[in-house]
């Protein structure tokens, strides 16, 4: 009888040492994912940030090319204008080389 009596307080034994066992991983259990709540949210607030940044990036990019084609532009205008000033002088100099020689002929 002693037997069956102890065999009885050791399986009370048993699952008083389980439950304790189980309260212990499910208060870790809590706090593990809490921390991974808090990791999760700390990523999104910086996913968050790298958007923003991104988003500010691509405007300062659209800007540079927008700036970057308006110089374009103005070289290619000053570019035109200085072969027409060139022409335009060519022929400047041709009259006048053709008035001189017209007036050192007579």
């Amino acid at each position: 009888m002693i037997i069956v009596w102890l065999s009885i307080a050791l399986v009370v034994i048993a699952i008083i040492c389980f439950g304790i066992a189980a309260f212990k991983v499910i208060k870790d259990m809590k706090s593990t994912l809490v921390n991974v709540g808090k990791t999760a949210e700390n990523l999104r607030e910086r996913m968050e940030g790298i958007v923003k940044e991104q988003e500010k990036l691509n405007d300062k990019l659209k800007q540079l090319q927008d700036d970057m084609n308006h110089k374009k532009n103005d070289i290619q205008n000053i570019a035109s204008e200085t072969q027409s000033l060139k022409t335009t002088v060519t022929r400047s100099f041709k009259n006048i080389k053709e008035k001189l020689t017209k007036t050192s002929a007579s």
